[in-house]
């Protein structure tokens, strides 16, 4: 106790010791996390965060953080423009302006943006996601796994059999439609392997609409994705090929829930247990990249 008091009483000082700007209230309250920033491209935040993201701004210094739904004491002050956050000892920095602040959070190399709402309730979660079926949710979130060339002819003969760990997020709105974005270890998600937008039929099937993998195109009945086809639990296969002058190929996806557990598997992605395992033993979300090591 004596530590924690400690430790709670340096960073104030810290903070203190800044020479911040007085505190205004009109920053005060909450600012949802709307998007992340990195290497040129802003996604939804929920992409790598699923779940509750904001931060809440409070008086005197004092707030929260909300990333993925887990919840964080912080301190804040601003100098100018420049917004200064502090969350288990460690200190990160952005700008507050126009209601919007921009973090460079833990210099990760990407920036978190928090928008203004003067009307957010926590808990009351992201999007249309109270109003998803247990059908809807049971797609939503972050997925995992692993993508082979099954057979390929002509310019493809080559690639037979060379298969890639994969990351896929699909988030689902209320009206059955849904998006997935898919990269694998020589994309990222911001450039994409593939992008499909789709929807669940009366069977529960996902049906392609429209949107690319690789270099095919898809269109509506493409890809239709049974997840009680393949007899393991919680797994999404796709099935999908290309015909074009330089030959055609054949590919199958293997993807499972982020935090899946594959010891039921006969193959396991390649980087499952130097890359994935660690990772959620220690509560991570899934990156927006994966390892770029050749399989």
């Amino acid at each position: 106790m004596k530590r924690l008091f400690a430790l709670l009483l340096i960073s104030a000082l810290l903070l203190s010791a800044c020479g911040y700007d007085p505190y205004d209230p009109a920053m005060y309250g909450f600012y949802e996390g709307t998007g992340i920033l990195a290497e040129g491209y802003e996604i939804p935040m929920t992409g790598v965060y699923n779940g509750e993201n904001y931060l809440q701004l409070g008086e005197e210094g004092k707030g929260t953080m909300s990333l993925a739904g887990n919840v964080y004491d912080i301190q804040w002050g601003m100098k100018g423009s420049t917004f200064y956050m502090e969350l288990q000892d460690v200190e990160s920095e952005g700008t507050l302006e126009d209601g919007v602040i921009r973090l460079n959070y833990l210099d990760m190399d990407m920036e978190l943006i928090f928008e203004y709402d003067g009307d957010y309730v926590p808990g009351s979660g992201d999007l249309d996601q109270g109003d998803l079926t247990e059908e809807q949710l049971r797609w939503d979130g972050s997925w995992y796994g692993w993508w082979v060339v099954d057979e390929g002819s002509g310019s493809f003969e080559g690639v037979t059999g060379s298969w890639w760990d994969m990351c896929a997020s699909v988030t689902m709105s209320s009206n059955d439609r849904g998006q997935m974005v898919l990269w694998d270890q020589d994309c990222s998600q911001q450039e994409p392997l593939g992008e499909v937008s789709f929807y669940l039929n009366e069977q529960g099937q996902a049906v392609s609409l429209e949107g690319y993998f690789g270099v095919v195109p898809l269109g509506e009945g493409d890809w239709i994705i049974d997840p009680n086809s393949h007899g393991m639990e919680n797994m999404m296969v796709i099935s999908g090929g290309g015909q074009m002058e330089q030959g055609s190929f054949r590919y199958t996806a293997y993807l499972r829930p982020w935090g899946q557990d594959w010891s039921d598997a006969q193959q396991k992605p390649y980087h499952y247990d130097s890359w994935y395992l660690p990772l959620i033993e220690a509560g991570q979300p899934m990156p927006y990249k994966l390892p770029q090591e050749e399989n």
